[in-house]
């Protein structure tokens, strides 16, 4: 049988078996009064297991095959902000197209255990038998929903142990091998350019376009970005960058890879021109800055008493601000009146 897609998968199941009630990302199981909510980039299994679980017979004969096609492969991984295997702990590729990335991952880590022996399989056989039996002298619905579902459980389990044990044990421990070689680079230099909208950051990487697509990784918060890049040149390359000028949209900043070049594209929240690309960049320029206008020989006295003023009353607080503003007022009153500029 033909592998559906994982986010298709999801959202077919959500459709089914999900209405959507106030706000963009709650449903309400169709079966009970269950609500979820469903924010992008979370872990969305547990719509699936809460329907199997607690509605078994609401599904239909291709649901029931296409859900234990997808949890052979989801007991082998957690998803948090990254998805981690559970086998060997290693950080898969983390956004909804994640399926073949872990079917891929599951294949090149055959030889690390074997996931069942001939005695297991046998005793898992076995209980599946027993299970049977049960379920056909069962009477009631819920004991017989709770059979079934362990029936599925063990069904999963057998299949996953011989869907990983076909693979090639070669081409796993030269795969193995070669990871083992890598090591981290952390990127520190990259360019920038910006419009109102967003901000794009350039990170140039010779053949970083011949990786596969799993390969490269980045992860968006609010005010920051994480990009790593695996196995190039037996290198991990790490880039983060944290504490942004300002907040940005995780849901519309991307990046794309293209020839020896990753482009990262922050679209900002607020359309406006930011004067660095991060907040620590922006305090030592301001640092650096002079705190006094210079007076040199052809310096007017009074232009340069007028831009430290200038500059206290942008720089200062409220009061400042109060106070230098009385003081300029009373100084224009004196100036219609005849009087000298008195300080």
């Amino acid at each position: 049988m033909e592998q559906v897609p994982c986010n298709l998968f999801i959202r077919r199941w959500i459709h089914r078996h999900y209405t959507k009630i106030g706000g963009p990302f709650l449903r309400q199981c169709n079966y009970c009064p269950v609500k979820m909510k469903l924010y992008p980039r979370i872990d969305l299994r547990n719509t699936v297991s809460h329907t199997v679980t607690e509605h078994p017979n609401k599904l239909t004969e291709e649901e029931k095959k296409e859900e234990l096609q997808h949890l052979s492969l989801w007991r082998h991984i957690t998803i948090k902000n990254n998805i981690i295997c559970n086998r060997c702990n290693a950080k898969l590729k983390c956004n909804r197209e994640y399926f073949s990335c872990v079917r891929n991952h599951l294949k090149n880590i055959q030889g690390i255990s074997p996931p069942c022996t001939d005695d297991e399989y046998t005793d898992i056989k076995l209980d599946i038998a027993e299970l049977n039996n049960l379920l056909k002298q069962a009477n009631r619905q819920r004991i017989k929903d709770i059979l079934t579902l362990e029936i599925r459980k063990l069904q999963t389990q057998m299949e996953t142990a011989k869907l990983l044990e076909q693979k090639n044990s070669s081409t796993t421990t030269s795969s193995l091998n070669t990871a083992q070689k890598c090591y981290e680079v952390k990127l520190n230099n990259y360019g920038w350019d910006q419009t109102n909208t967003t901000m794009k950051i350039y990170i140039t990487l010779s053949n970083v376009h011949q990786l596969p697509k799993e390969a490269v990784v980045c992860n968006f918060t609010e005010k920051s970005l994480d990009l790593r890049i695996f196995g190039l040149d037996n290198k991990n390359y790490h880039l983060p960058i944290n504490n942004l000028c300002a907040e940005i949209d995780i849901e519309k900043s991307n990046f794309k890879v293209k020839t020896d070049m990753i482009v990262v594209s922050l679209a900002k929240k607020i359309a406006k021109e930011w004067s660095h690309v991060t907040l620590v960049e922006k305090r030592i320029k301001d640092a650096k800055s002079p705190s006094m206008p210079e007076l040199g020989e052809d310096t007017d006295p009074s232009a340069s008493l007028m831009n430290l003023m200038k500059k206290m009353y942008q720089d200062g607080d409220d009061e400042t601000k109060k106070t230098i503003a009385k003081a300029w007022t009373e100084s224009q009153e004196k100036q219609r009146n005849g009087a000298s500029l008195d300080l």
